[in-house]
């Protein structure tokens, strides 16, 4: 661990230059140890959200001491116990405890003696949303005695994790207890959050009737809330809700969000033997274009007969009237394409490219994405790999991070690793376009998948040179690897590397070791 010793102090300590001291550190452990004692060493010196902002994302890297989060924000933070207590020291009072040896300091000293500053909301959500639900909702009941002036973003971290956790009551409990706070403010954002829940767990009447709230709180519900609501209405069979809140969206929104949210309310009818109330939607939705462009199309003048049809008659009915007749902007044709190519629909989704090409719109890198992203799903990688290459340079299209880490996740998925390091290297060479964490990550995971253990070190090593923290399995499966191929130099330098990075070895990598210098 690195000491006071093995760091440059200047003469005046400033928050800036400690912060960037701690994002420095290998190990989470060194950063906690210049953030506990600068303040002894520099009496007049306070650290401020800066320096706390660095060190939270040093310490959530670390699970043994990212408990010490909480407590270092909040002096006054008394956290709940786990799920399932053991009788063990916590990692929180076994890491206090080595800490205050290593500044010299008594037990009784703590952080929790220093002057907190203002410290963000954001920076709380960032925490509340890594951290387990046993340590989050004690750090969120416990921001009243904080600096901090606003909780709102704080407020949906925990409200989601509640409801991800299946904490229905707790969540409706915290609602009516901060809802007339000021520092929350309960919006729309709030409602979107607890309608989307509803309709995951298929009450979607429940969320109908909270549909009602937005009006109440003076706010608009989302584009995207809407669609949801809908489709959850249209899974329970309660279409004539959803027509009706159908009628609603197309008096207040823009035409462009109603041709996708229409397509799964005319296909349910249709299959609910309701096929003239579906062309009887899809002509009002068509009639509404015609008023809003002052246009009206041949289209419009060919009747619309879906009675009598298949499914698959009727989706393709629908999708020429809108994407003909519809679809208005690029933002239209991009929700189009996604639903089409989420469904696996390619020739349809084609359809809609084509169709965007001869109104002169030129297709989003999000309609790429999407395309992408379903080839990799049905594992046709040399489909993915000739969208890359040849469809986007034809458009002129630059590819982004986000294209990249689809194609190597998936050639990683197909046991194509090897070919996956080349277009990691092909994306290195992109300006703008430099591979992330997420990115190394997904390479070695796919490498260990299949054994390349030596190549997955090379990976790591590029990887740490690069700036990125790995995560703690990476480091033990490559070791455990590089063992298991008898490598016995590397995978005693990557243990070195390990621990430096502040993580600890386990039992059955300590066996894997000892059992390949016995040999």
């Amino acid at each position: 661990m690195a000491s006071t010793s093995a760091v440059r102090w200047p003469r005046v300590l400033t928050p800036a230059y400690l912060a960037y001291l701690i994002r420095r550190q290998k190990n989470p452990l060194s950063a906690l140890h210049l953030f506990l004692t600068s303040p002894h060493l520099f009496p007049s010196y306070r650290h401020n959200s800066q320096v706390y902002t660095s060190l939270s994302s040093v310490l959530l890297s670390s699970p043994s001491l990212s408990p010490l989060l909480p407590s270092l924000l909040l002096p006054s933070f008394t956290p709940h116990s786990p799920p399932s207590p053991s009788p063990s020291p916590s990692p929180i009072e076994t890491h206090r405890s080595r800490i205050n040896s290593l500044n010299g300091a008594p037990g009784s000293e703590t952080v929790s003696e220093l002057e907190s500053p203002p410290l963000p909301d954001s920076l709380f959500a960032d925490v509340i949303s890594s951290l387990p639900l046993h340590l989050s909702l004690p750090l969120f009941l416990s921001l009243p005695r904080s600096t901090c002036v606003a909780w709102t973003k704080s407020f949906h971290c925990i409200l989601s994790k509640l409801l991800s956790n299946g904490e229905v009551a707790t969540a409706v409990k915290l609602f009516r207890q901060f809802s007339g706070h000021s520092q929350v403010e309960i919006g729309s954002e709030t409602l979107d959050l607890l309608i989307a829940h509803l309709v995951g767990i298929k009450r979607a009447d429940l969320a109908l009737d909270l549909y009602m709230e937005y009006y109440n709180l003076c706010c608009f519900p989302s584009q995207n809330t809407c669609q949801i609501l809908v489709k959850g209405l249209v899974e329970v069979g309660m279409l004539d809700e959803a027509m009706h809140l159908l009628y609603s969206m197309m008096r207040d929104y823009n035409i462009d969000a109603i041709v996708v949210t229409c397509r799964i309310i005319i296909e349910e009818l249709c299959v609910s033997g309701r096929a003239k109330e579906g062309e009887l939607v899809l002509k009002k939705v068509l009639n509404k274009i015609r008023r809003r462009t002052g246009q009206v199309r041949s289209f419009l003048r060919v009747p619309i007969d879906l009675a009598g049809k298949s499914l698959e008659e009727v989706r393709e009915t629908v999708d020429v009237a809108l994407s003909v007749s519809g679809a208005r902007s690029v933002a239209a044709y991009e929700v189009m394409a996604g639903d089409l190519f989420q469904e696996g629909r390619f020739q349809a989704a084609q359809k809609v490219f084509d169709e965007m090409s001869s109104k002169g719109f030129r297709p989003s890198i999000v309609m790429f994405e999407a395309k992408i992203m379903a080839l990799c799903r049905e594992g046709k990688m040399d489909d993915a790999i000739q969208v890359l290459e040849q469809e986007m340079r034809e458009r002129d299209i630059a590819p982004t991070v986000t294209i990249f880490n689809l194609l190597i996740d998936g050639l990683c998925k197909s046991s194509q690793s090897m070919r996956a390091v080349g277009y990691l290297k092909t994306m290195n060479r992109w300006p703008g376009c430099k591979a992330g964490k997420e990115t190394f990550e997904i390479l070695i995971d796919g490498l260990c998948a299949e054994k390349r253990f030596t190549k997955a070190a090379g990976t790591l090593d590029e990887m740490v040179k690069w700036g990125h923290r790995p995560k703690n399995e990476a480091f033990l499966c490559v070791v455990h690897g590089l063992c298991e191929v008898g490598i016995r130099y590397e995978a005693v330098v990557w243990l070195e590397e390990m621990v430096a990075h502040g993580v600890v070895p386990d039992g059955t990598l300590w066996s894997s070791l000892i059992s390949l210098v016995v040999e």
